[in-house]
């Protein structure tokens, strides 16, 4: 049984090779992806990792090792293919519960390590079974996580799968090779991702995994509305963006239970229609005359009344208080032509919006009045 839509195999084999150099051989009757919206995925990745990382600065961090797990790879493994081909110190795991798909997997893995340096032992494809975890960490040894990625399967039953073809305005423009077992699921990608949300939940007191980035490209709209309320009530810590090429729209959600933020063109989009279930933007900016710059933390509010009147009075703890860094901030500037400068001030760590908040307004009194 096979699904309505996909793009032709020859053209993704082609795009993959010659801006990437990476060489695939796709079975007929599998799914083929297409090249566009998957390599967005890798770089929206890439922006939740690199602004998280610790860097000062967003900068891709080119030392530490990051390894990422990609949960059902696809004949094709083109996510850890595109992921390591783009950055030489990402690892990957790659699981599937189709023979066929990992067989393609493994060999697509092989057929490109001379061009990807030492790619396999870069990429390790693993054979996870339909009862199994979706996180598998302790089947297949893993120690560390700094990310995961996932497509999951869009729809909620064969019928549902064919009813959304028949809805469609034009005609496809390729024929699908996905198999029933690629592209559907009971409950469809809603229930697919609330379970990748519950297992999460099992590894959030794990240090190596508590810095974990659980992501998803999602094919709904309204996958984001139902799903974004459950993670809120686990973590204030998460990401919504879109894929846009050409008409085909997808979506992409990532949460954590760290508390290092991302930069804002990773955590939000433009939507009326998610308003009230977007992230906390982690940036505040204002016009300034002149600023000084530079980074740094803090323990708490330690800037309100009752902090300076706390701190008066000594020996008492200002409430609130915590023994690490409960606040991580950038304050940088960009001069204007008008003889003033763009002050932005970048939420880099922690897990408390109003303290975040109360910060910004802060240091806009501070800088405006002086």
């Amino acid at each position: 049984m096979f699904c309505p839509v996909s793009p032709s195999p020859a053209l993704t084999k082609c795009l993959l090779y010659r801006d990437f150099g990476l060489s695939l051989e796709l079975p007929r009757d599998r799914l083929c992806p297409t090249v566009p919206n998957r390599l967005n995925y890798v770089l929206w990745v890439q922006d939740l990792l690199d602004s998280t990382g610790g860097l000062e600065n967003d900068e891709v961090d080119t030392v530490r090792e990051v390894v990422g797990l990609d949960v059902g790879t696809g004949a094709s493994c083109i996510y850890p293919l595109l992921g390591c081909a783009l950055r030489g110190n990402w690892k990957f795991i790659a699981t599937d519960i189709d023979e066929k798909s990992l067989e393609y997997a493994r060999e697509n893995v092989k057929r490109n390590k001379e061009k990807v340096g030492d790619l396999d032992e870069r990429i390790t494809v693993f054979a996870n079974s339909p009862d199994g975890d979706i996180f598998p960490i302790g089947k297949m040894g893993i120690e560390k996580l700094d990310f995961t990625m996932c497509n999951p399967p869009f729809y909620t039953s064969i019928d549902d799968m064919f009813d959304s073809a028949k809805k469609k305005n034009l005609p496809p423009s390729s024929s699908c090779t996905g198999t029933t077992t690629e592209m559907v699921y009971p409950g469809g990608e809603t229930a697919f991702v609330s379970q990748m949300l519950t297992q999460s939940l099992h590894l959030r007191s794990n240090p190596n995994f508590s810095n974990t980035w659980y992501t998803s490209m999602l094919g709904k709209h309204s996958s984001v509305e139902s799903l974004i309320p459950a993670i809120k009530q686990h973590t204030q810590n998460y990401a919504i963006t879109e894929f846009k090429q050409g008409s085909t729209r997808r979506w992409g959600i990532a949460w954590s239970f760290g508390d290092r933020r991302p930069c804002l063109a990773a955590v939000r989009y433009d939507s009326s229609q998610l308003r009230g279930l977007m992230p906390f933007p982690t940036e505040f900016e204002f016009d300034a005359a002149a600023v000084s710059v530079g980074c740094g933390g803090v323990r708490g509010n330690v800037w309100s009344r009752a902090a300076r009147r706390a701190k008066a009075r000594r020996g008492l703890e200002i409430e609130g208080m915590s023994n690490g860094i409960a606040l991580g901030f950038r304050i940088g500037l960009k001069e204007k032509g008008d003889q003033s400068v763009r002050v932005k001030i970048r939420w880099t760590r922690g897990t408390d919006s109003v303290l975040f908040e109360s910060f910004c307004g802060m240091i806009k009194r501070k800088v405006l009045t002086g």
